[in-house]
C-alpha cells in the first residue's frame, strides 16, 4: 500500500502545481484505488486460504454441529407442537435454543474470517443462554413464564430513554395511547409477580424465593446450576465486549506479542477457546430442550453431539499447541 501511495505522491509532486486540478486528483485517486483493490484481493485470498486450511477441521465440525442441532430442534418443536398444549417452559427453551443457533452461526462466520476475539465476545451471550436454559430446565413452568414475561418490563424501561432522546436521533415520540398501554402492561406485571419484578439489571425474573434480591445475577445463577467453573472464560470474553483497556490483550496474538503488536485485522491464533466453548454451550442448550420430551433417538443424537464436541475440543487444542510450538500468530 505504501509503495502505491508513494508512487502517486511522487508523480503529483513532480507535476506543475498549476496543472493539479480536481480532475487530475480524481484520476490519480481512481488509479491508486484500482491498484490497491487488485493487491488487496490477492492478499485476502492468500490469507483466507491459509486460515481455512489451518483450522479447517474444527471449524467444519462446528458447522456440522450447528446443522445437526438445528435438525434436532426442528423435530423436537414439531413434537411439542403436536401436543397442542402451550407450555411456558417449552416455549422458553425453544426460543433460547433458536437464539443459540443464531449466535453459533455468527461465531462460525467470525472464526472463519479469523476473528477469535469477536467469536469469543459472542460466546459470552451463548454461555448466558446455556446457564438460563439449565436453570429453567430445573424449575417448574412458572419460572419460565416469568422469564418470558420480563420482556415487558425491559420494554417499559427502554421507553424512558427513547422518550428522552427521540428528538435528537430524529424519531417520533410514542403516542399518548402507546405510553398508556405500556404503563398498563407494566403495572399488570407488577400486580401479578410483585414489586420484585421491576426491571433493574435484567435478572429480576428469577424468583426472590430461589435467589435473593441483589444476588439475582448471572454469577449466582451459574453457581446455582453448577456451571460457574466457566466464569474465568466468561471474564476473558467480557474484555472483548467492553471498552476497558484490558480489551487490548487480544486472543488473536500469542502472549509474548500482545504488548508489541496492536491487532487490527484477522489472525490465525486464539481460535481454540471460542471454538470449543461455543460447541459446549450449543450442545447443552440442545440437551435442555430435548430433555422435555426425550425419546430413544434423542439419546443417540446427544451421544453423537458429545463426540463432535469432543472432537472440536481435541483438534482445536492440537492446532493451538502446534501454533505455539512454531511461534505463529
Amino acid at each position: 500500500m505504501t509503495t502505491i501511495m508513494e508512487s502517486y505522491v511522487s508523480r503529483i509532486n513532480t507535476t506543475n502545481k498549476q496543472e493539479i486540478s480536481d480532475e487530475v486528483l480524481e484520476t490519480y485517486a481512481k488509479s491508486c484505488l484500482n491498484e490497491l483493490k487488485n493487491r488487496l484481493d490477492e492478499q485476502l485470498v492468500a490469507k483466507r486460504n491459509q486460515q481455512k486450511q489451518r483450522w479447517k477441521r474444527p471449524i467444519d465440525l462446528l458447522e456440522v454441529l450447528i446443522d445437526f442441532s438445528l435438525g434436532i430442534a426442528i423435530e423436537k418443536k414439531k413434537e411439542l407442537n403436536e401436543k397442542g398444549e402451550f407450555n411456558f417452559k417449552y416455549a422458553a427453551l425453544v426460543k433460547i435454543h433458536a437464539r443459540s443457533l443464531l449466535i453459533s452461526n455468527e461465531i462460525l462466520l467470525l472464526l472463519k474470517g479469523g476473528y477469535p476475539d469477536g467469536g469469543y465476545a459472542r460466546w459470552r451471550s451463548l454461555y448466558e443462554l446455556e446457564v438460563i436454559s439449565c436453570f429453567l430446565d430445573m424449575q417448574d413452568e412458572y419460572v419460565s413464564e416469568r422469564y418470558l414475561k420480563h420482556e415487558i418490563m425491559r420494554e417499559y424501561k427502554k421507553m424512558f430513554n427513547y422518550q428522552k432522546y427521540h428528538s435528537k436521533i430524529g424519531y417520533e415520540s410514542y403516542t399518548e395511547e402507546e405510553l398508556k398501554q405500556m404503563k398498563k402492561n407494566h403495572d399488570q406485571m407488577i400486580d401479578k409477580y410483585g414489586q420484585e419484578f421491576e426491571y433493574g439489571y435484567g435478572w429480576e425474573w428469577i424468583p426472590d424465593s430461589i435467589i435473593k434480591g441483589r444476588n439475582r445475577n448471572l454469577t449466582k445463577l451459574a453457581e446455582y446450576v453448577g456451571i460457574d467453573h466457566f466464569r474465568p472464560y466468561y471474564d476473558v470474553s467480557s474484555d472483548k465486549v467492553h471498552g476497558g483497556s484490558k480489551g487490548f490483550n487480544h486472543m488473536g496474538l500469542p502472549k509474548d506479542r500482545r504488548d508489541s503488536i496492536l491487532l487490527a485485522g484477522p489472525s490465525m491464533y486464539g481460535m481454540a477457546d471460542p471454538l470449543h466453548g461455543s460447541a459446549i454451550s450449543l450442545q447443552r442448550t440442545t440437551l435442555y430442550l430435548i430433555k422435555q420430551e426425550a425419546n430413544p433417538s434423542n439419546i443417540i443424537e446427544m451421544k453423537m453431539m458429545e463426540k463432535i464436541v469432543n472432537d472440536i475440543g481435541q483438534s482445536s487444542l492440537e492446532i493451538h499447541q502446534e501454533l505455539e510450538k512454531n511461534g505463529h500468530g
